[in-house]
Parts: structure tokens; C-alpha cells; sequence
């Protein structure tokens, strides 16, 4: 249905319904029985209380978006925790190497020990020259 068809249905409605308010009003009626049952059917309708769909059709609705919601879920989930193990095997094989040089370090002699320390001690200068050298 097009936008102006619901806007003139829409437009006679509301006219229907003040051309009985004020008929009621004339008559020096209350207009409020009106007016209160026409609330009420306006609550119905927005609450669906007439609707097709019965309420086992609506939880199973509910309960098919509630399972697909879930299987996501659970995919970031699985995504998350493949990345986590992922980075702790990492952190697993940088720890081993650590623990394989460090051990390789105290394996080494006197002499070694001074040339390390030789070097953490030369300036800048001399550490381009011996970076060149190689």
C-alpha cells in the first residue's frame, strides 16, 4: 500500500473519531465511554491481541533467534580462545629460547664473560664499526 493511501485511511479515521466525540459532546453525553473504548482498542491493537500468530509460534520465533544468537556465540568464543593458545604457545617457545640462552650464557667462560661485558660498555661509534665489520 502506498504512503498516501495509509495517510488518507489514516486521515478518514481520525475524522470518524472526532465526528463522534463531538456528537456525543452535543448530545451532552459523555464522550468518555467512547473515548475509554476506543483507548481500549487501541491497546489491543498495539498489543497484538488479535494478531494470526498464535503464542507457540512466537516462542519458537523467540527460541530459533535465541539458538542462532547462541551459535555465534559460542564461533567468537571459539575464535577468542584459538587466538589465546595460539599466543601462549608463543609466549611457550619465547620462554624455551630464553631458558636455551641463558643456559648457553652461564655455559660460557671467564674470557667470554669480560668480552660480553667489553662490549655492553663500547660506544656507539665502535658498535657501527663492529656491526660493519661482519
Amino acid at each position: 500500500m502506498s504512503k498516501t493511501i495509509k495517510y488518507i485511511i489514516i486521515g478518514i479515521i481520525i475524522l470518524a473519531i472526532l465526528f463522534v466525540i463531538g456528537y456525543f459532546a452535543k448530545e451532552n453525553n459523555s464522550p468518555g465511554s467512547i473515548i475509554a473504548g476506543l483507548a481500549g482498542a487501541w491497546a489491543a491493537f498495539k498489543s497484538k491481541i488479535f494478531s494470526t500468530n498464535s503464542l507457540k509460534e512466537n516462542i519458537k520465533e523467540v527460541e530459533d533467534e535465541h539458538s542462532l544468537k547462541r551459535e555465534e556465540w559460542d564461533n567468537i568464543k571459539n575464535e577468542y580462545n584459538s587466538k589465546f593458545n595460539a599466543i601462549k604457545a608463543r609466549m611457550d617457545y619465547l620462554d624455551y629460547t630464553s631458558a636455551k640462552i641463558s643456559s648457553q650464557i652461564s655455559a660460557l667462560d671467564e674470557e667470554g664473560l669480560k668480552k660480553i661485558k667489553e662490549l655492553e660498555n663500547i660506544t656507539r661509534e665502535e658498535r657501527l664499526r663492529l656491526l660493519n665489520e661482519l
